[in-house]
């Protein structure tokens, strides 16, 4: 989707309670994209304290034990799967530009300027004028207009004409972002296109009504396009702000304009970064600006970490649909305030700005910058650990916050060992935590296994192995290209398998051809003579519904539940040498598996052209984001053992991404002895769960 929204509150008394919703194309918790937790008269709801564990000493060590009999099915891990993985880790996927789109496909001129204006208007005082905006509950857009009711040398505060705002606190509210927001946001995250599309200073935001019952304010980076490319732009650099779920003025506006203004930089610096560090920087705007003014309460900080800690089972490196987002911003905000508080501001302004995106950039930024031999994968294990202590007393200080306190997480299981054998069958998100709680007054000898290897889509090649993906990231634009002469055909078709699950109505798939006035077809397809033409054909079943204003053409949305063969009557084509092209574009903040292709067809004049299975590479295929797979990734394990004792806390790696399985003795002999493993799976991009099995018995 093309917008971040931002989450109204919810106070709650004695206990925190939220409910949560989550709008099909906007990221929405409650009233928006940020979910706050907020308990009544707490200054800092995540504050609650772990108990004050003994320090840190040496001993109690885990010695191996006879490995134990699982009935757990564990399939031997194919060749194909570190092809796999290797593609997975080395592909680069274009990022999507709705100007180049709107080129390519909606007959945009050109030399169309990227800019609507170089002219300041500098608006006055008083100045009315009319604005795009949409409900977000029924995706209708509609016009407003609204008032300049107040600026400053950086902002525009405007006001839905009609409605009711108190001007003592429009004006402090701008006062505060010009002064604090606005200078702690670019120090820390980079500047903001300035002076922008419209080429005005100003950042606008808007005070609108009808944004939608869920809604608090969003930012949205279609008003960085101008209104030839995409109708309705605003071509301002702007955040919408819901005046019938916010409060101009008070902590949870404040922390609203913070977390979006943040959003707006990431656009203009990293367009397609992976929406969980998005949305993780923008968390860590609120917590900078509270932080860093001279009067605490100016900026309500939510608690996104409250709703992570009661689900840690919550995938850090996905961003879902439909489900509750609460844990997702609260993961995401405790993994960029660990990473501020291990390496400092430079490496996080460092791993902000860098171009690459997720885990690959935080990989590049612990080696490149930092000079580390640390990998993503231990940093997430000491991050796991942190999560389960908050100790920084301990080691050198890798196992708490320095900056704030969170809830301990919650124990998914609890095992009170009595000395007779016990199983335990679980399943564990990819980058995601299981806290497992051991009990008991004797040696127990304990045995882990896991699956060896995980899907990357839910489904199978609809023939042999392997199959065509389109990959997945946000605000990206994947394509699979390939040149065919029918120079000399009378009739042509393409036919094709494909199952897809995209972001139903934000996010689409095409296919297109591209052809050239002449007949022939350049080898460059960026060649300005090549014509470009997304098809809509009753055997490919595409809509042109359009909601959201992202559908360029007749794509294909939502999903599949299946694979469904389509084809595509290329006849109008004949006589000429063409590229057809199999294209996915996505929108920011959600994405989906994405798009599959196989037993991809082409017949001409009755006979088969070619028929490609996907089983062997075919270099006629030009294939940008789009990756050839098996569909099976390496099953990654994280393991390890934190042990609770009167002489001390222990960590212990167990399992780090060396195997799937392995038996210990937990050296446990006091009442008060206890273990809690912390078990993570760490497969790529896939959201698919892994299964694990643990056994206990009496150990020596």
């Amino acid at each position: 989707m093309n917008m971040n929204g931002q989450t109204n509150r919810w106070l709650t008394y004695v206990i925190i309670a939220v409910v949560i919703l989550l709008l099909s194309g906007v990221c929405c918790c409650c009233v928006g994209g940020v979910v706050w937790w907020v308990v009544n008269n707490t200054d800092n709801p995540s504050s609650t304290p772990f108990p004050n564990w003994p320090t840190l000493e040496p001993g109690g060590e885990i010695t191996p034990a006879p490995p134990l009999e699982t009935p757990l099915v564990v399939e031997p891990l194919p060749e194909e799967a570190l092809e796999t993985l290797n593609a997975v880790l080395q592909s680069d996927i274009p990022v999507s530009d709705m100007h180049e789109l709107g080129i390519r496909y909606l007959g945009v001129p050109a030399d169309t300027s990227r800019v609507a204006s170089t002219v300041n208007p500098d608006y006055p005082v008083g100045t009315e004028r009319q604005f795009n905006a949409q409900n977000l509950d029924t995706e209708q857009q509609f016009v407003i207009t609204a008032v300049l009711a107040y600026k400053t040398d950086h902002v525009y505060m405007w006001v839905e004409k009609g409605a009711r705002v108190n001007q003592d606190d429009l004006e402090a509210a701008a006062e505060l972002f010009e002064n604090h927001t606005y200078v702690t946001n670019r120090e820390f995250f980079g500047q903001e296109p300035n002076p922008g599309i419209d080429g005005d200073p100003h950042l606008n935001i808007l005070h609108a009504t009808g944004l939608g019952s869920s809604i608090a304010g969003y930012f949205s980076s279609t008003d960085q396009y101008v209104r030839t490319v995409r109708p309705d732009s605003n071509e301002m650099e702007m955040f919408y702000i819901n005046l019938e779920n916010v409060d101009v003025g008070d902590a949870f506006y404040n922390g609203v304009l913070a977390h979006e203004f943040q959003h707006m930089i990431h656009w203009y610096r990293d367009r397609n970064e992976s929406t969980w560090l998005n949305e993780g920087c923008s968390e860590m705007a609120m917590a900078l600006n509270e932080r860093s003014y001279r009067r605490s309460g100016e900026y309500d900080v939510g608690g996104s970490d409250f709703a992570y800690m009661l689900q840690p089972d919550t995938q850090l490196t996905n961003w879902p649909e439909e489900d509750d987002t609460s844990p997702h911003y609260g993961a995401a905000y405790l993994f960029m305030e660990y990473f501020l508080d291990r390496f400092g501001e430079e490496a996080t302004k460092a791993l902000v700005g860098h171009p690459e995106n997720g885990m690959k950039s935080v990989d590049l930024v612990l080696q490149e910058n930092l000079g580390l031999e640390l990998t993503h994968k231990e940093l997430f294990a000491d991050w796991t650990v942190a999560n389960l202590l908050d100790r920084p007393d301990l080691e050198d200080g890798r196992y708490g916050y320095s900056q704030i306190n969170p809830i301990t997480p919650d124990i998914a299981e609890e095992l009170d060992f009595s000395g007779s054998s016990h199983r335990l069958n679980g399943t564990v998100s990819q980058y995601g935590v299981d806290y497992i709680e051991i009990n008991g007054e004797q040696p127990i000898a304990v045995t882990f296994t896991g699956e060896t290897r995980v899907k990357l889509l839910d489904t199978d090649a609809y023939s042999g192995k392997y199959l065509w993906w389109s990959n997945r990231e946000d605000e990206s634009d994947s394509r699979l290209t390939r040149i065919v002469d029918l120079t000399d055909a009378r009739t042509a078709e393409l036919s094709f398998q494909t199952w897809y699950y995209i972001e139903d109505e934000w996010d689409y798939a095409y296919v297109a051809v591209g052809y050239t006035a002449e007949g022939s077809f350049p080898q460059d397809l960026n060649d300005a003579r090549i014509q470009w033409r997304l098809l809509d054909d009753p055997g490919l079943e595409c809509t042109r519904s359009n909601p959201n204003g992202n559908n360029y053409g007749c794509g294909l949305t939502g999903q599949s539940n299946g694979w469904v063969k389509r084809t595509v009557d290329l006849s109008p084509y004949v006589g000429k040498t063409i590229a057809i092209r199999f294209e996915y574009v996505t929108d920011a903040a959600v994405n989906q598996p994405g798009l599959a292709l196989d037993d991809i067809q082409l017949t001409v004049d009755g006979s088969t052209a070619f028929m490609d299975d996907v089983e062997t590479a075919d270099s006629a295929w030009m294939a940008e984001g789009f990756l050839r797979h098996a569909n099976v990734l390496p099953q990654e394990w994280l393991l390890q053992a934190v042990t609770f004792g009167q002489d001390g806390i222990t960590v212990t790696p167990l399992l780090r991404w060396n195997g799937n399985t392995g038996s210990w003795t937990l050296p446990m002999s006091r009442q008060d002895d206890r273990v809690v493993l912390v078990i993570s799976a760490l497969a790529p991009v896939t959201t698919e769960l892994a299964p694990y099995q643990i056994t206990l018995a009496a150990g020596e």
